[in-house]
This record gives structure tokens, C-alpha cells and sequence, in this order.
């Protein structure tokens, strides 16, 4: 009797030795091995608050791969979240919890609380990492609540009477060098290119502008502010060829609630002819496109999920969830990919580029 309960107890920690693991570290990046750079699966209640604005969960410690935002020091590891206090919570059930694909095999999520946020990233800092740079991604989940606020509603009547700024802002494509893709007016932008930080110099090169330009791509602009809510979103940019010239910026989204293909938003390598509502058109040509570049101090760029009221308008209803962010960076642009969490989608994560959109018209 003793010999089996002896044998029963060896059996069942190395059977749960596995599951442990997953919540430290996400299956995708131990097979990714030295390309994974950083894994944060968010799978915890406990977030430690560092010098006021940064924030470390709990599930990842020094022996994984932590993620670092801003500050890049003794003490800042695991620091992917930056606010001045906790607006999230940690979930495993409600709508959010419900909208996770079949399957799925989380412990948890994260979801912000009701409203709006103010400054609230997540963020892992590129720029002191002696890493490769032909081709750098991040990925992450994100989920809009059913009653989601983009600042557009208002203006289309989606839900008269409400108007909350910012919100819509999803990426910053370099944190000092500005870019930030939005979706607004129907459909995916960059704007505010040109952000100076140091008041006189940019670290783009090739002349973007500040106008809202390079537009998306393929499913990217037929997309509406109510194909969002309610559903579970897995985003992925991909940088290619740093510091440029010819960098090129790409963005893939998938709904990952109802499981349909994965498009492509935003591609810096295809020219883009833009015509609003009331006539005025921007571009981006293939000069810009040939001849962008970052340089090195802008290489950070995070996931601004800021999201502020209209003073006296409204309250900014609804909120973000998110998980498993996950960066990565390979020695050659050969199209890698991080893909798939199989944590949240099962399975092994298929991280092949989506072919070129084809029969794009110029709007």
C-alpha cells in the first residue's frame, strides 16, 4: 500500500509538472526558443506595483523570460503594464470569460474596469536588448466589451450622444518616434507620424507626415466599430529590416471568438490613396514606402489603450480584456511569425504570413 501511494504521488507531480509550466511560461515561446524574447501569459491575480506606474504579474518570476516597459533595471523586470493604479481585474468567468474560444485552457484573464483609462500601456522595451533586427513581432489578445465606446461612435450615430476620445487608439508604432494606429472613420489609420522627441528631430525617416495616412489593407477596410464588441481579438505587428531604409511595418488581426482567418491591417510596403468624406485625400507613395526607416531610439513601441471622456459628454462605457502578450525577433526576415497562443486557440499555432492581398482598390 505504501509502494502505491508512494508511486501515485511521483505519478501525479510529474503529471502536473506540464500545467504548472503553462502559466509561467506560454507553450509558443519555449518553441520558439531563442527567438522568444519575452512571454507574459497573464495568468495570475497578483500584480506587484513597481514605483508607482509599472506593474509585474506574478505568474512569470527571473527564471522565465519577463517582459520589461520603460525602465530597463534591477527591480523593473516583469513590468509589462504601466498605469498609476490597478484598473483591471482577474477573471474566469463573466462575458469575457465566455468569449474565449472552446477548448481553451486559461486560468484566467485580465479585464479593465468599466470607463475610461487615461494612460494605460502594455509594453516590452526593444531598445536595450542586443537582439536581432531583421525582423521583430509583438502579439497580444485583446477583448472589447459588448457596450465598447470608439471615439467614431458618436459621429456615425452607432450610439448617439457618446464621444469617447482616444478610444480606437490601439498601437504606437515607436514610443518616441509617434505613429499610432487607430481605428476611426471605418477603418484602420496611422497618424501623427512625425511626433519630435526632442522638439526639433524625428526618429522616422522617409518622410512620413502627420496626416492620417497609410490605411489598411484588404478586410481591413470594411471592418465596422460592432465587429469588435463582444469578441476576443489576437493582434501581431512584425517589424522588418531595422533601423530602414525600406523598414517595413506590418499588422495582422484575428477574431479569435468565432475562429475566422486571420487579415492583414496594415502593410507600409504598399502605396495608399486616401479620399474622405469631405475630399481630402492622403497618401502614402512608394518613395515613403522605399525609403522609411527608424533609427534606434524609437525602436520601443506599446500598445496604447488610452481612453479618455468628452468633458461633460459621457463616461467612456465599456473596456478592454487582455492576455498573453508575447515578443520575439528573428536573424533573418524569412516570415516568421509568433502566431497563435495554443493556450487560448489549441493546437499548434500556424505562424505562416498571409498571402498579399490581391484586387486592393485605391479609395
Amino acid at each position: 500500500m505504501k509502494n502505491s501511494i508512494l508511486a501515485a504521488t511521483v505519478l501525479g507531480i510529474v503529471w502536473c509538472a506540464p500545467h504548472e509550466a503553462l502559466a509561467a511560461t506560454e507553450a509558443r515561446c519555449a518553441a520558439l526558443e531563442a527567438s522568444c524574447v519575452c512571454s507574459e501569459p497573464l495568468q495570475t491575480t497578483v500584480f506587484n506595483q513597481i514605483n508607482t506606474y509599472f506593474w509585474d504579474a506574478a505568474d512569470t518570476t527571473s527564471a522565465d523570460k519577463q517582459c520589461h516597459t520603460i525602465v530597463s533595471a534591477p527591480g523593473y523586470e516583469g513590468t509589462l503594464i504601466t498605469h498609476g493604479s490597478r484598473i483591471w481585474s482577474s477573471l474566469n468567468s463573466g462575458p469575457a470569460w465566455n468569449a474565449l474560444p472552446a477548448g481553451h485552457r486559461l486560468q484566467r484573464i485580465q479585464l479593465n474596469n468599466e470607463g475610461p483609462t487615461g494612460g494605460f500601456s502594455l509594453q516590452h522595451l526593444w531598445a536595450t536588448d542586443p537582439i536581432p533586427t531583421a525582423r521583430r513581432a509583438q502579439r497580444l489578445y485583446l477583448y472589447y466589451t459588448p457596450n465598447f465606446v470608439f471615439s467614431e461612435d458618436y459621429d456615425n450615430n452607432v450610439q448617439p450622444g457618446v464621444d469617447c476620445q482616444n478610444s480606437g487608439k490601439t498601437i504606437q508604432l515607436s514610443e518616441q518616434g509617434g505613429g499610432i494606429l487607430t481605428f476611426s472613420s471605418g477603418m484602420w489609420l496611422v497618424h501623427a507620424w512625425a511626433y519630435k522627441y526632442d522638439g526639433v528631430n524625428s526618429h522616422w525617416g522617409g518622410a512620413p507626415t502627420d496626416q492620417a495616412q497609410l490605411g489598411a489593407t484588404g478586410q481591413g477596410l470594411t471592418m465596422n466599430y460592432g465587429d469588435f464588441k463582444g469578441k476576443w481579438w489576437r493582434y501581431e505587428i512584425v517589424y522588418r529590416n531595422l533601423p530602414g531604409p525600406k523598414t517595413i511595418v506590418e499588422v495582422y488581426l484575428k477574431n479569435v471568438t468565432d475562429n475566422t482567418p486571420e487579415f492583414k491591417i496594415l502593410d507600409t510596403s504598399q502605396p495608399w490613396v486616401y479620399t474622405d468624406r469631405w475630399g481630402n485625400q492622403t497618401t502614402w507613395t512608394q518613395s515613403q514606402s522605399d525609403n522609411l526607416s527608424l533609427a534606434q531610439g524609437g525602436w520601443d513601441m506599446f500598445w496604447d489603450l488610452f481612453r479618455n471622456p468628452q468633458p461633460g459628454r459621457d463616461n467612456c462605457a465599456g473596456a478592454y480584456g487582455f492576455t498573453h502578450f508575447m515578443a520575439a525577433a528573428w536573424s533573418t526576415d524569412a516570415g516568421q511569425r509568433i502566431g497563435a497562443a495554443a493556450e487560448i486557440e489549441g493546437g499548434a499555432a500556424d505562424t505562416k504570413a498571409p498571402a498579399r492581398p490581391q484586387g486592393l482598390k485605391l479609395l
